[in-house]
């Protein structure tokens, strides 16, 4: 790699420079992510980091701007699947494509990662393998 060229760590620190607090939340669901699914890969965009098998399954964000209503520390979890989750946790439920259901859900606390939002992302892991 080009000494010049950012690394993933240098894109992570710069996405949460403004929100450091969350730092913890995101590198404790990224480590689950990537220790769960050997196989899976990460990008770095510029407001996201993205991971994929075959396709993108699981997007982890930190707050943009502050929204009324939210904690003041959380990160966003997002998962697609083919079907919507009808739950109180889930913030916002979008379908992009027909039976493509994109799923956000708040992380505020480590406690928020429990084992039904574990399931939720493994089941977006193997929709995303087998499309």
């Amino acid at each position: 790699m080009n000494e010049d060229q950012p690394t993933a760590e240098t894109h992570i620190a710069k996405l949460f420079a403004n929100a450091p607090a969350c730092s913890v939340l995101f590198h404790t669901l990224h480590r689950y992510i990537l220790d769960t699914y050997p196989d899976a890969s990460y990008k770095t965009g510029r407001t996201q980091v993205s991971y994929y098998n075959k396709h993108g399954f699981a997007y982890l964000w930190p707050p943009l701007r502050k929204i009324k209503g939210r904690p003041d520390v959380y990160i966003v979890l997002s998962f697609g699947l083919d079907r919507k989750i009808e739950d109180s946790r889930i913030t916002e439920v979008v379908e992009p494509y027909p039976e493509r259901w994109t799923h956000h859900v708040l992380i505020s606390r480590l406690e928020d990662f429990d084992s039904t939002v574990k399931d939720w992302l493994g089941e977006a892991y193997r929709f995303a393998q087998n499309k």
